[in-house]
């Protein structure tokens, strides 16, 4: 167990910070006192984290107890002071375009001269703001000489502006972005498609003409064939997307590995840009039969977005509290299905590893649920596909409806 949170986790033994940390988690009421206590240590966690970056965990819990109670008590001055300090762009836009603070009179023309400089400097779409970590991370990799870069970083941080900027800049002439699955494909093609006037936008292999200029969006399997389609063919670049699927020991990450080697023997000068938010260490990328040097890394270590974990045993349910590894009860006896109705939302996701599991599950969350049928156009499309692909009475069609 890493220093940091082996001491966090000690933290269970000093009961007032247990005491308000654990009513903070649970969105409990708090004294003016525990509110302040618990954002004094906010405070001394960022403190100790600047004096060791190794103390990410620190960071975390700092952050954790800033975000949990600006949301709770719908105080944003906190979260505006940390978000500005570390560059948390998006968030300060986000407050001041809601109105969700006032800003402090005496500071209010420094707040409104830093929000049209970062405004300037980080707003790299209409609506799309990055982050300090984001915004210096794209800038390196597109002026990146190397031959092979990493960026890592947490889901839904600019990775199609990345690829898109990258393209637009550095003019590569054949371009494959690497997707693990089929149903990603299109996705990415929406992303990319504002650039099918300079490229050709191929989705298979077989849409691929000999064109000199073409961007390839293509799963593995497809941007393999499409090489042994023709000696002469090779990419002057590659995006692999979740490139954290390498290190799998399946037939998939074979493919890939093969794809880059078989790149690599064609175009020894191949540009590699590795996109996942779940690498460790980026050296094991390294294939033997492509050594081009070291890896570059790009990492954004600060994700701005929070979450917490919840789950369900013997028909109760807890918080679980991932600093100190302790669970904090939230209800009394309450039947799975009960409970999941209380805590429904417009979205939720209810996870079976299995298809029998998932139709099972299905069929009884089908027989405990209000049997009332809302009309939903999304849904009705997907039924009318069912009874006329699959058929009329398919028995899924009950629990969609």
């Amino acid at each position: 167990m890493e220093e940091d949170i082996k001491q966090l986790r000690s933290l269970k033994r000093n009961d007032e910070f247990k005491e308000a940390f654990q009513r903070l988690c649970l969105n409990k009421s708090l004294s003016f006192e525990q509110k302040e206590f618990l954002l004094k240590c906010a405070i001394l966690f960022f403190k100790q984290y600047d004096s060791d970056k190794r103390f990410s965990s620190y960071f975390k819990i700092g952050y954790y107890i800033i975000l949990k109670y600006s949301l709770t008590y719908n105080k944003y001055q906190p979260l505006y002071d940390i978000s500005m300090q570390l560059g948390f762009y998006p968030i300060v836009e986000f407050l001041l375009r809601k109105e969700l603070l006032k800003l402090n009179t005496k500071n209010i023309i420094i707040d409104a001269f830093a929000y049209s400089l970062f405004k300037k400097e980080y707003e790299i779409e209409k609506g799309y703001i990055e982050s300090l970590e984001q915004n210096d991370s794209r800038k390196n990799i597109i002026n990146f000489n190397g031959n092979e870069i990493a960026y890592v970083a947490p889901t839904s941080y600019g990775k199609s502006s990345l690829i898109k900027d990258y393209i637009r800049i550095n003019r590569p002439n054949k371009v494959a972005v690497i997707v693990p699955t089929k149903s990603l494909l299109i996705q990415t093609y929406l992303d990319l498609k504002e650039l099918s006037t300079d490229y050709k936008l191929v989705l298979h292999d077989e849409m691929y003409s000999k064109e000199p200029k073409f961007i390839g969006i293509l799963t593995q399997e497809r941007a393999t064939r499409l090489l042994n389609s023709n000696k002469r063919n090779f990419y002057d670049v590659l995006f692999v997307d979740e490139a954290h699927n390498i290190f799998k020991r399946d037939s998939r990450s074979y493919i890939l590995a093969r794809l880059i080697q078989l790149n690599f023997k064609r175009n020894n000068n191949q540009k590699i840009i590795y996109l996942s938010p779940l690498i460790g260490s980026v050296q094991n990328l390294k294939l033997k039969k492509t050594l081009q040097g070291e890896i570059s890394v790009k990492t954004v270590n600060h994700d701005f977005k929070g979450f917490e974990l919840f789950y369900f045993n013997n028909n109760r349910s807890y918080f679980f509290d991932k600093f100190s590894g302790e669970e904090f009860a939230i209800d009394s006896q309450i039947e799975y299905f009960d409970y999941i109705k209380i805590n429904s939302e417009l979205k939720n996701f209810c996870y079976q590893n299995k298809p029998k599991t998932i139709e099972l599950f299905a069929d009884e969350l089908y027989n405990n649920l209000d049997q009332l049928i809302v009309e939903n156009l999304e849904i009705n499309k997907i039924i009318s596909v069912l009874r006329k692909e699959v058929h009329k009475d398919f028995k899924l069609i009950k629990y969609l409806k």
